[in-house]
């Protein structure tokens, strides 16, 4: 499989006007996890991790298998924009985001584009 670089030019303005999250996003921590949980790069990184994980997983995470192939599309509904939805310690609410993704409406889930294979 070949592997592309997306090379991006920043401008001073564009680097004055970058933000840095507070606290890692809770469904961009799981989805990016779950991938690399499917995935086989990087071995000497995830390996032990990925055998001691994988026995673990049950038949549903199957359904979340079939949304987050290793690599590649995410769909935009498992990650909503949470709207700087941070406590005042810095942390997201794992709740309040689980709740927006049951929150999303039938239409948008099955609207979501597929990846091209």
């Amino acid at each position: 499989m070949p592997r592309y670089m997306l090379r991006v030019h920043f401008t001073t303005g564009d680097i004055a006007r970058v933000r840095v999250a507070t606290a890692p996003d809770p469904l961009w921590e799981i989805t990016n996890s779950f991938q690399a949980l499917a995935g086989a790069d990087a071995p000497l990184l995830f390996g032990v991790w990925r055998r001691l994980v994988r026995p673990r997983l049950r038949p549903a995470h199957g359904l979340l298998a079939a949304l987050l192939p290793p690599r590649g599309y995410t769909p935009d509904f498992l990650t909503p924009d949470l709207g700087g939805s941070c406590d005042l310690g810095g942390s997201y609410d794992l709740e309040g985001a689980v709740d927006a993704v049951l929150r999303t409406p039938r239409t948008a889930r099955t609207a979501t584009p597929r990846p091209v294979v």
